[in-house]
């Protein structure tokens, strides 16, 4: 029969060393459940406490159409499944002065005419997408990527200090336990 106050290997599952292991684990699920939700094009706001899923529009103003009542701009679309998956550039658009978030399509066949109306300048001004939004697009497999090499990466660090670690319990081993060959915590040979 045991006793609450007995000492042994179940007592050392739930230490502060094992909890420690799981925290990158647990801190990516918080931020993730914090991500912002936005569903409109162009919209500034963010609403933390959400998370987003589906496609988000965003749209950047290029340059004013003289004697329009429109603006020559770019839109790229960013996709979400609890963090961003992927971010798709979607070109050229016309965007009305007095709406904002809504935009007009272009083709290249658009484009073309427009040109030849003088409406657009030839060529089209280059744009880019911000590298801070890439990062935002892309930030589900960079979360991947951060838990799935975090483990690999203590590993290395590890074997690289030199120093051993009890298999069963994830504990550093002592001179004494490296030369009895059994870990002091948890009673585990080595």
């Amino acid at each position: 029969m045991r006793s609450v106050f007995d000492t042994g290997p179940l007592e050392t599952v739930f230490t502060m060393k094992h909890l420690s292991s799981i925290f990158p684990s647990i801190l990516v699920l918080g931020v993730l459940l914090c991500l912002p939700v936005s569903v409109h094009a162009g919209q500034r706001q963010f609403a933390f406490g959400k998370v987003w899923f589906g496609a988000k529009e965003e749209i950047e103003k290029i340059q004013d159409i003289k004697g329009t009542e429109y603006l020559l701009s770019h839109k790229y679309t960013l996709y979400f499944f609890f963090a961003g998956v992927y971010l798709s550039d979607d070109g050229y658009v016309l965007q009305p002065k007095s709406s904002y978030g809504s935009y007009y399509p272009n083709s290249e066949e658009s484009i073309k005419e427009f040109q030849r109306a003088g409406l657009l300048p030839s060529p089209l001004p280059q744009y880019s997408i911000p590298i801070w939004q890439y990062l935002f697009g892309y930030s589900l497999w960079i979360v991947v990527a951060f838990v799935g090499c975090g483990p690999l990466l203590k590993l290395l660090i590890r074997r690289l200090s030199g120093k051993q670690f009890c298999h069963s319990c994830k504990l550093e081993l002592t001179p004494s336990e490296i030369e009895m060959r059994v870990c002091g915590c948890c009673n585990a040979r080595l």
